[in-house]
């Protein structure tokens, strides 16, 4: 019951931040907050997905606030959120691919160098960050993006659908459709052949557990 009361009140801020009435020719928001499905903390800020939609909670002053493509992002329908805890940047994925990166000052970049130039399926399964690099799972293999220079260092086509991938002690680890695979940072990982397979059991998520990988179904 406390949750279900504490969404409506979410619902009835974030209506009563639209106007009312708006001049015509202007656009007007109807996003959806009814199922949360990704949260992450930001600073004194909590960011959540919910339908597709991002909102912000403060619980400080339990300041609501919505965000979408009139007044801040640069596209709709977010498939993913992760922060980069270093620089406290939001990274937010789009279902199409696209991908904004929210600073901490509120200002946003928006990348499409990857949806635009994506010559195999882009589709951006899951998203790791380590050290100021987000690494993408795609369905091709994995990308891995410099978060400071909003540009990506490198892509690895491994041919193979990728549930999950991150990096840790020089090493990336990629949890596919046909088992987990490893590289070191210090083989040319554009060559496939430097990818050995360290299971057949294809695994949903892979997490960092202290120094220790942790793999999920």
């Amino acid at each position: 019951m406390r949750r279900k009361t504490l969404l409506t009140i979410i619902l009835l801020l974030c209506s009563f931040m639209v106007p009312a009435q708006r001049a015509i020719g202007t656009w007007r928001s109807h996003a959806a907050y009814h199922n949360a499905t990704q949260c992450v903390a930001v600073g004194d800020k909590i960011y959540v997905v919910s339908d597709g939609s991002l909102y912000s909670f403060t619980p400080d002053d339990e300041w609501v606030e919505c965000y979408n493509k009139t007044n801040l992002l640069s596209d709709q329908g977010i498939r993913h959120i992760a922060v980069d805890e270093q620089s406290g940047t939001l990274v937010i994925i789009y279902n199409n691919a696209n991908i904004d990166l929210m600073r901490h000052d509120g200002e946003v970049t928006n990348i499409t160098d990857y949806t635009n130039k994506a010559i195999l399926d882009p589709m951006i399964n899951d998203i790791r960050i380590v050290k100021g690099n987000a690494y993408l799972a795609t369905n091709f293999g994995l990308t891995v993006l410099n978060i400071e220079r909003g540009e990506f260092a490198n892509t690895y086509t491994l041919g193979k659908v990728t549930h999950s991938c991150i990096e840790l002690g020089g090493y990336i680890y990629a949890a596919t459709a046909e088992g987990i695979y490893c590289g070191s940072l210090e083989d040319n990982l554009l060559d496939t052949k430097n990818w050995k397979q360290m299971s057949v059991t294809a695994y949903a998520k892979i997490e960092i557990l202290g120094n220790e990988l942790l793999a999920l179904k």
